[in-house]
């Protein structure tokens, strides 16, 4: 059975551990810092999408969830750069929303093409692209 109380103190828990990266100032960027600054400045209508790599494992430790709507993304086989493409069609289906597209470097690198689509039907996508190495 699943218990949201252990859950929730579990995240707890792991956010206290990783609040040294979050506010880190050192260089290079560490890429909590930059989730962080994602977490105090998106606005409420906005929908993520994640690509399969650190950054999802890093938006699901680090950031709160809170609708199903807000945020994409892919699991299964692992679509390396799924984000970037991705975010594409959700901006389409959903004109009512900003997008963030949260990808790693790898993954934007596959499909960085994708970006002259975007600005040719004038989508309102952000990408950001985390570079943890």
């Amino acid at each position: 059975m699943l218990n949201i109380e252990l859950l929730q103190n579990g995240k707890k828990v792991l956010k206290e551990r990783i609040e040294s990266e979050c506010t880190s100032t050192e260089v290079p960027i560490n890429p909590r810092r930059v989730l962080r600054a994602l977490e105090n400045t998106m606005p409420e209508n906005i929908t993520v999408t994640l690509d399969t790599s650190w950054c999802r494992v890093g938006f699901i430790q680090q950031m709160d969830i809170h609708s199903i709507e807000e945020n994409y993304m892919a699991s299964g086989i692992l679509p390396i750069g799924w984000s970037a493409t991705a975010s594409v069609g959700v901006a389409l289906a959903r004109p009512d929303r900003k997008i963030l597209a949260l990808t790693g470097d790898g993954g934007f690198l596959l499909n960085n093409n994708i970006v002259s689509s975007a600005v040719e039907h004038g989508l309102p996508i952000i990408w950001v692209v985390l570079n943890n190495g």
